[in-house]
C-alpha cells in the first residue's frame, strides 16, 4: 500500500560542532552524507541558510538508492523511498553557530507499507529457505554459538497451524467470516498480562487493521486469504495462509510442549506479536502459562537511532566476517545489558579489540570449575555488564599472579565463549589481518636503530609510525628493540 506521509511540525533539540569565533561567517552550507552513500546506499543532502549567528533556515532531503527495503522490525512495515524536510533553528552557543539549538521541521516522506506476513512467505527475499539457514549456522559459528536443535520452517507446519485454527473456533475463542479467521481478543481476560496493560492502553496510538471482517477491531487475523500471486495452503476457510503469529504458537507447541521455560524476542514484539501469541496458546492448549520467562532485548543503535533498514543503517553480522574476529564482536555484542540499548561505533569494536589482545597475555587453558561469586551477575537477569566487570578483575590478579589465577580467569571467559582460540591461533589470526611481512619489519627495524645511531630521531619516529599503522608496535628495551602485534 502506498503512502504519502506528512511528519508534523515538531520541536527537537541538537547540538553543532564547535566553531572558532575568528573564523569566517558562512551565510550558506550543503552538505552532502558521503557515509550513507558509500555504505547505506542512500543520498541525503542539507542545505541550510543561515539569517544571523543565532538563527537558520533550511531543508534536507533524502533517496532511497537501493529501492524497497524491508525487515526493520516493525509491523506493519514502512519502506521509505524519499523524503524532504525543511526546518529552522535557533542557536543558543555563546559562539556562532554552536552550542545547543532548538528545531521546527515539518517532513514529506513517501513510501509503502506492507504488513509482516506479506512479507514472512516471500522466499525470494530471503534467497530460500536453506540459504537463511546456512547464512544463521554460519553466523552462529562465527560468534561461537551454539546451533539450536530444531530449526523449524513455518511452511512445514501449515497442518499444525490449521488444527490449532479449528480448535480455537471449537472453544469459542475465534471465529469466521468471509473466509477470513479471528481470534476474538475480548474472549481472554489475561489479555495484556505481558505488557502489564490494559487493551485499550494497548491498542491507543497502534496500528490496527480495520476490516468488516471483524467483530472488534482489536480482533487478530488467524487466517485470511490470499491475494493473486501470494503463497497459499488449502484449508477449511479456502486457500490462503496463517497470520505471522500463529506460526510461533503451533511450532513451539511441537517442539517445547504446551509450556516452556524461556521465550525470547525484540522488546517491538511485546505487543501485539507475545501478547497474541500468549492468548491463542494458552487457549489452544487450556493453560495458565506459556513461557515461564520473557526476555526482550533492546535495540542495537547507530548514532541513537533504531537500525532498520528503512533508515539505512542496518549492519550484518556477515559484514563483519573476515574483518573482525567473532569473539570481539561477541564481546562487543555483549558489553550493554540485553534490556538496554546498545550504541553501534568503530570506538566500541576498538575497545573490545583491545580488550582481547590484553586477555591473551594471561592465556592458560582450563577446565577450573567457577565459585558461584564469579559467575553471580549473570544470576542476575543475565547481567553481562557486571559478569565483564568481574573477568577485568580477574585479568589483574592473573597477570600479576600464578597459573592457577590464570586458568580461573580462562575458565570464566570460556564460560562466556571469549578465549575459545589457543594463544597462537589467535596470533595467526592477528598476523592475516597485518598488511607486513616480519622480514620487512625486521629491516625497517635496523633502519629505525641506524636512523637513532646518526642521531635522526626525525627519521627513527617516521618509521615507529609508519610500523604503528601496519598494526605493529616496537620497545626499546635493555639495549634491544622488541616487537609485536597490537
Amino acid at each position: 500500500m502506498k503512502k504519502l506521509s506528512l511528519l508534523i511540525f515538531l520541536i527537537t533539540f541538537g547540538l553543532t560542532a564547535q566553531q572558532n569565533e575568528s573564523s569566517k561567517i558562512i551565510e550558506s552550507e550543503l552538505n552532502i552524507n558521503l557515509f550513507s552513500l558509500l555504505i547505506f546506499e542512500s543520498l541525503e543532502v542539507t542545505y541550510e541558510h543561515y539569517i544571523d549567528n543565532q538563527s537558520s533556515y533550511g531543508i534536507s532531503g533524502f533517496i532511497n538508492l537501493k529501492g524497497k527495503n524491508r525487515f526493520n522490525g516493525e509491523s506493519p512495515f514502512y519502506f521509505e523511498s524519499y523524503s524532504i524536510t525543511p526546518f529552522y533553528r535557533l542557536y543558543f552557543g555563546k559562539n556562532n553557530r554552536t552550542g545547543p539549538f532548538l528545531e521546527g521541521f515539518a517532513g514529506f516522506s513517501s513510501g509503502n507499507y506492507e504488513d509482516y506476513e506479506d512479507v514472512l512467505y516471500d522466499y525470494d527475499f530471503y534467497g530460500g529457505f536453506e540459504t537463511v539457514i546456512k547464512s544463521f549456522s554460519e553466523d552462529c559459528n562465527y560468534l561461537n554459538c551454539e546451533i539450536p536443535t530444531a530449526q523449524p520452517k513455518a511452511t512445514e507446519h501449515i497442518d499444525l497451524m490449521i488444527e490449532m485454527i479449528s480448535d480455537l473456533i471449537k472453544k469459542g475463542f475465534a471465529y469466521e467470516n468471509n473466509k477470513h479467521v479471528y481470534f476474538e481478543v475480548k474472549k481472554f481476560g489475561d489479555y495484556g498480562q505481558l505488557s502489564n496493560k490494559k487493551l485499550d492502553e494497548l491498542i491507543a496510538g497502534s496500528r490496527i487493521e480495520v476490516s468488516d471482517n471483524k467483530k472488534n477491531s482489536e480482533d487478530f487475523v488467524l487466517w485470511k486469504p490470499s491475494l493473486e500471486n501470494e503463497p497459499f495452503w488449502d484449508s477449511p476457510w479456502g486457500k490462503g495462509r496463517p497470520g505471522w503469529h500463529l506460526e510461533c504458537s503451533a511450532m513451539s507447541k511441537k517442539f517445547l510442549g504446551n509450556e516452556f521455560d524461556i521465550h525470547g524476542g525484540g522488546i517491538d514484539l511485546i505487543f501485539p506479536h507475545h501478547e497474541n501469541e500468549i492468548a491463542q496458546s494458552r487457549c489452544a492448549n487450556d493453560t495458565k502459562v506459556f513461557a515461564n520467562y520473557w526476555l526482550h532485548n533492546a535495540f542495537i543503535t547507530m548514532s541513537n537511532e533504531k537500525m532498520a533498514k528503512s533508515q539505512g543503517n542496518i549492519l550484518k553480522i556477515k559484514d563483519f566476517r573476515g574483518k573482525v574476529s567473532g569473539q570481539v564482536l561477541r564481546l562487543a555484542l555483549i558489553s550493554a545489558h540485553y534490556k538496554q540499548p546498545l550504541d553501534w561505533n568503530d570506538k566500541l569494536l576498538e575497545d573490545c579489540q583491545n580488550t582481547i589482545d590484553k586477555w591473551y597475555n594471561a592465556y592458560l587453558p582450563s577446565n577450573k570449575e567457577l565459585e558461584d561469586e564469579i559467575i553471580q551477575p549473570l544470576y542476575d537477569d543475565i547481567n553481562t555488564p557486571g559478569y565483564i566487570a568481574n573477568l577485568h578483575k580477574l585479568y589483574d590478579k592473573a597477570n600479576k599472579g600464578n597459573d592457577v589465577d590464570k586458568q580461573i580467569f580462562n575458565a570464566a571467559c570460556n564460560f562466556i565463549g571469549l578465549l575459545q582460540e589457543t594463544k597462537e591461533e589467535w596470533l595467526d589470526y592477528k598476523k592475516g589481518k597485518i598488511d607486513i611481512s616480519e622480514t620487512e619489519i625486521e629491516n625497517k627495524i635496523e633502519l629505525r636503530n641506524k636512523a637513532r645511531a646518526d642521531k635522526n630521531y626525525k627519521e627513527a619516529d617516521n618509521i615507529r609510525d609508519y610500523l604503528l599503522d601496519k598494526g605493529v608496535l616496537i620497545e626499546d628495551k635493555d639495549g634491544k628493540t622488541i616487537w609485536k602485534f597490537k
